[in-house]
């Protein structure tokens, strides 16, 4: 595959950016576990990005966590996913809000400079996921399901 096509596969796979703070991401990949045991069709509903990462599940495949950015302040993760959600557009993405700058880039930088920001920090992402760093996670299969 050629760098241009694993670019743009990587930018069109990503559904949600998060700050990522403490366990809040396996908390959705929990909740839609729950959805694919016990479907409730009102909650995937209201929800995209759970619905999306069912979908994914359903067809057995795995959905990625990449962590890219740990050690930082509140502050800066809240720029840095700002950042990331300006540079794929919130039609792209199961987002609900677009983010929010603090620091700097809120005070200095213009629109341009942030999405370029953006782009920088997930081709940071893509370059750890293409590195082996990251994995792709299945729903947990419990021992009842197995036996039955």
């Amino acid at each position: 595959m050629h760098q241009i096509d694993i670019w743009l596969t990587f930018l069109r796979s990503v559904f949600y950016v998060g700050k990522g703070k403490a366990l809040r991401p396996y908390v959705h990949l929990q909740h839609a576990q729950k959805l694919l045991q016990e479907p409730d069709q009102l909650k995937l509903a209201k929800d995209p990005k759970l619905a999306l990462i069912v979908n994914i599940w359903q067809d057995k495949r795995g959905v990625l966590l990449l962590h890219g950015f740990r050690g930082i302040s509140s502050y800066d993760a809240h720029s840095r996913e700002a950042a990331m959600i300006d540079a794929l557009g919130m039609n792209h993405l199961t987002n609900r809000r677009v983010g929010v700058y603090f620091g700097l880039t809120k005070k200095h930088f213009t629109m341009g400079q942030r999405r370029l920001l953006g782009i920088a920090l997930l081709h940071k992402l893509l370059t750890q996921f293409m590195a082996g760093e990251e994995r792709e996670l299945h729903p947990q299969i419990s021992t009842c399901a197995q036996a039955a």
